[in-house]
């Protein structure tokens, strides 16, 4: 009997860790879109935040993303920045790059990253801290980058 207590506890103390307790995030019926292509995977919705694949949106906008797994961290990075995410935490970490402008800031959202089938999620708007625009439009959640021209540029015309 002591024993099975113990195998109890064990169980419920790793069924309580964030990648296990993902029950409280649901599947929406949104698609999602990166920089103008549809994107495969799950959006989920967890305390009104949209939650998207991290991999499948960075590498869709052209980021590298790593897993440092001795840390449990995940790092989306871009030419400027890079911004980081633990499964379980609502704060997430940019550091910048540049010399001429500090970019490094933590960001606290209202939901936790996690750890789903072995793919991280994390808010759609970790994205638009890594300066991109974050929309939902006739079903889609659509991430892309912000974009400006210049006076004269063919872009505008």
């Amino acid at each position: 009997m002591k024993r099975f207590k113990t195998v109890f506890l064990f169980l419920l103390c790793l069924c309580s860790t964030p990648e296990f307790t993902a029950g409280a995030m649901t599947p929406t019926a949104y698609r999602l879109s990166v920089d103008g292509t549809a994107a495969a995977g799950t959006i989920y919705e967890e305390k009104g935040v949209y939650m998207v694949p991290l991999r499948v949106v960075s590498e869709g906008l052209g980021y590298t993303v790593t897993w440092d797994g001795e840390k449990r961290v995940a790092t989306a990075d871009m030419s400027i920045a890079a911004l980081s995410a633990v499964p379980g935490s609502t704060t997430y970490g940019r550091k910048g790059k540049l010399k001429v402008i500090n970019l490094t800031q933590d960001f606290t959202y209202g939901a936790a990253a996690q750890i789903i089938d072995g793919r991280m999620y994390v808010p759609a708007e970790f994205f638009r801290d890594l300066f991109n625009n974050v929309t939902i439009t006739d079903g889609v959640l659509t991430i892309a980058p912000q974009r400006a021209y210049l006076d004269g540029d063919a872009a505008v015309r």
